[in-house]
């Protein structure tokens, strides 16, 4: 039978991309690009031997559904008090095919496209956003968050997108 709602049918076929904090957004989207027609090929073929296949019933209880509201362009702006965590889970999941994350350098817009977790044991005082180092090697740029550091790999910044460290040039700035 099928249901009134939007995607409220029982489940014919399941799979799983394996994900960690590193994984952007834009490899959800490859892969479930690449995925979706497979498996509705796998659920036509289950279908076909078997009219009355499940694999899994949906639930039918209000509780139990997640309701996905849809993102603003605003909702991808850092807030560097948020942990290197939280802050890196941002980019991952506004970068392309989104706006992508951003904030503020120089009281221009900049967008932060690739980003990773950053440990060194260094004790230190500053303010969030504060750029703590630039690693002129690897074109990146340090910067401070509530709770720990984030490493800074590819930006966009007015009509540039890069390595920061072509824009980025003193620890004396900060990201807003």
């Amino acid at each position: 039978m099928i249901g009134e709602e939007l995607d409220s049918g029982d489940i014919i076929t399941k799979d799983y991309l394996p994900i960690n904090i590193n994984t952007k957004i834009e490899t959800c989207y490859k892969w479930m690009t690449k995925k979706t027609p497979e498996m509705f090929i796998e659920a036509i073929q289950k279908l076909s031997k078997n009219q009355k296949y499940i694999f899994e019933k949906q639930s039918k209880e209000p509780n139990d559904a997640l309701r996905c509201y849809p993102r603003n362009p605003e909702d991808g702006k850092i807030n560097w008090t948020k942990s290197n965590i939280e802050i890196l889970r941002l980019i991952n999941a506004s970068g392309k095919p989104y706006s992508g994350a951003f904030c503020l350098y120089q009281n221009e817009p900049m967008i932060i496209w690739d980003a990773e977790l950053y440990h060194d044991n260094e004790k230190y005082c500053a303010i969030p956003g504060q750029i703590a180092s630039i690693d002129k090697d690897a074109g990146a740029a340090i910067v401070i968050t509530g709770s720990g550091k984030l490493l800074i790999k590819t930006i966009s910044f007015g009509t540039f997108t890069g390595n920061p460290t072509e824009i980025i040039k003193s620890i004396r700035k900060r990201l807003k």
